[in-house]
């Protein structure tokens, strides 16, 4: 082999690896980029659990119902009911859970519980900037974030059975 011709085979050898490093960072940024305000399910599940069935149990409509997360002088983390404009006077146990929640729960920094919604019997744990939310639907794959009726899509990515990511797809 000439050694031009070497020379060229490893200059368009070299460029083929710099392009599949630039495309590979670039896909790998996206996925962490678009995931990276998840809740830390896997670790805070039995909280996340406590506070589902709290509401659950407590705040079930078909019409659909939020909280605020709150952190008051004398509860502690609590949720705020903007319906009746008073706080929800949580049991201990419940209390407990949001605290690790809200401490925790979310990693990024960019990330903190800030709504939760009921609608039928899904539960959204929401972050303030209304773009993740952590949802607990037994009976269906979610298909919005933030409201039934919104237009967003949406990406979804599955916990377990229950339990899912959701994120407004980035444009």
């Amino acid at each position: 082999m000439k050694k031009g011709t070497a020379t060229i085979l490893f200059v368009l050898s070299f460029i083929l690896l710099f392009i599949a490093l630039q495309i590979f960072s670039w896909l790998y940024f996206s996925y962490v980029e678009t995931w990276k305000f998840n809740a830390d399910f896997e670790t805070f599940e039995s909280d996340f659990c406590v506070v589902r069935e709290y509401v659950e149990k407590n705040f079930a409509s078909e019409g659909g119902k939020w909280f605020f997360v709150s952190r008051t002088d004398t509860d502690g983390q609590t949720l705020y009911d903007p319906d009746a404009n008073a706080y929800v006077d949580i049991p201990d146990n419940v209390s407990s859970s949001l605290e690790a929640i809200c401490d925790h729960g979310f990693p990024d920094k960019d990330s903190g519980l800030y709504i939760i919604q009921i609608q039928g019997n899904r539960v959204s744990f929401h972050i303030e900037n209304a773009r993740y939310a952590l949802v607990y639907s037994p009976n269906e794959k979610p298909t919005w974030l933030n409201s039934p009726d919104e237009q967003e899509e949406i990406r979804v990515k599955k916990i377990n059975d229950d339990w899912y990511h959701v994120i407004l797809a980035p444009k």
